[in-house]
């Protein structure tokens, strides 16, 4: 692999015992949205609601982003995916020989996500944009693909 693209938030880790009831507690949240394309409760409504008002591009896009319903997805497949992202060992200073690792990292996220991949590789190319979580490819798509064209060519 000549290249290999991060986003931001990619590379969460988390013991067994936590990354289990992390799960178990944001899947009844976020599941609904998965499967119907809505949020469940509310609470949940009503802090998207805020959230649209404070960022209406970036909200809007965010959820169209995720494309909506999909019926066929289970709970269960959801749960699986998150957690075994959670647990899967990461080593440090990751490198391998003719891979160029590139990171989209949203600034707006904070700090701790350029440690993180400062530490699980040895030489990342950051590509810093002043924006949120996954803003460059919800919200600029054409400005994403040209990154991407720029770093593989």
């Amino acid at each position: 692999m000549d290249y290999g693209i991060l986003g931001s938030s990619d590379l969460d880790q988390a013991f067994a015992f936590a990354a289990k009831l992390l799960v178990n507690l944001a899947m009844p949240l976020i599941y609904p949205m998965i499967r119907d394309g809505k949020m469940k409760g509310r609470f949940l409504q009503k802090r998207m609601e805020k959230r649209e008002q404070q960022m209406p591009e970036y909200t809007r896009a965010f959820l169209k982003m995720l494309g909506g319903a999909r019926p066929y997805v289970t709970m269960q497949s959801c749960k699986n995916q998150f957690y075994s992202d959670m647990i899967t060992p990461l080593p440090d200073k990751i490198a391998v020989p003719g891979t160029e690792i590139h990171i989209f990292y949203a600034l707006k996220m904070g700090e701790k996500y350029r440690s993180r991949y400062q530490q699980h590789f040895a030489c990342p190319v950051i590509h810093e944009q002043d924006l949120q979580h996954e803003e460059l490819l919800a919200c600029c798509p054409e400005k994403w693909v040209q990154l991407v064209k720029s770093i593989i060519h």
